[in-house]
């Protein structure tokens, strides 16, 4: 690749405000780019905060608390939560109905644009390797409208559940990756079951505070680098 832009609106590490979607002139600058075709590829690394499994996991002290569920993807009743919640739902709904819209129209696009989307496995699936009885009412980005919404527009599609540790992690980490068919020789790959967890337990566990009150889930947030082998193989065919 000659240009990557790199989007991330962490106010400390990257371009905050100016890089984040819910800024207009930001978007309306994406959707302009996606539409004539400037991107080959488009990885979406979509913030996991609310679709995270680990809210339903008990803390002490408490974390933020589910805003979603199984029943309730695209989020749970507003007369159920604290205004503080009910903000950051609406907040990353605009962002996820943006992003597929940049998305869509990068596909659609002369340019053809492949992509990848990435976000937690849901785990509220029964008979999946990653489903839980604790996780039974996960409410996940991949059953939500807007998400379905992407599938339909774009039917040359799919999708793939893997789980970190087979790729070198520490953390067990069941992740599902959504993407065009173009990227499917090396991606359908992370289905088989060798990418499948097969270990009793794991050095480190995704979710819960840690001694010193952090959250364990942000240090899981970093790709293992066999994981950035294999984008970066998918992108390159």
């Amino acid at each position: 690749w000659k240009v990557v832009i790199d989007i991330d609106n962490d106010p400390d590490t990257s371009g905050g405000w100016l890089h984040d979607l819910l800024n207009d002139e930001t978007y309306t600058q994406l959707l302009a780019l996606a539409t004539r075709g400037a991107f080959d590829g488009i990885m979406v690394a979509f913030p996991c905060s609310t679709f995270s499994a680990a809210r339903l996991f008990p803390t002490d002290p408490p974390g933020p608390p589910p805003v979603r569920s199984r029943s309730h993807p695209d989020g749970l009743p507003e007369s159920e939560l604290d205004p503080k919640y009910q903000r950051e739902l609406r907040n990353t709904n605009l962002l996820l109905d943006r992003v597929v819209q940049i998305v869509v129209a990068a596909r659609n696009s002369p340019k053809k644009t492949s992509v990848i989307i990435e976000n937690p496995a849901d785990r509220s699936i029964q008979g999946t390797p990653q489903f839980g009885e604790d996780t039974s009412e996960h409410g996940s980005l991949f059953a939500t409208s807007a998400f379905n919404q992407l599938k339909s527009a774009i039917p040359d599609s799919s999708m793939v559940t893997f789980a970190y540790c087979r790729l070198g992690s520490d953390y067990q980490k069941y992740t599902t990756f959504w993407y065009t068919n173009e990227a499917a020789p090396v991606l359908d790959q992370l289905g088989t079951p060798i990418y499948q967890c097969n270990h009793s337990s794991h050095p480190k566990i995704a979710g819960g505070r840690l001694p010193d009150g952090t959250w364990a889930s942000a240090a899981t947030a970093a790709y293992p680098a066999q994981l950035n082998i294999r984008l970066a193989m998918a992108f390159s065919l």
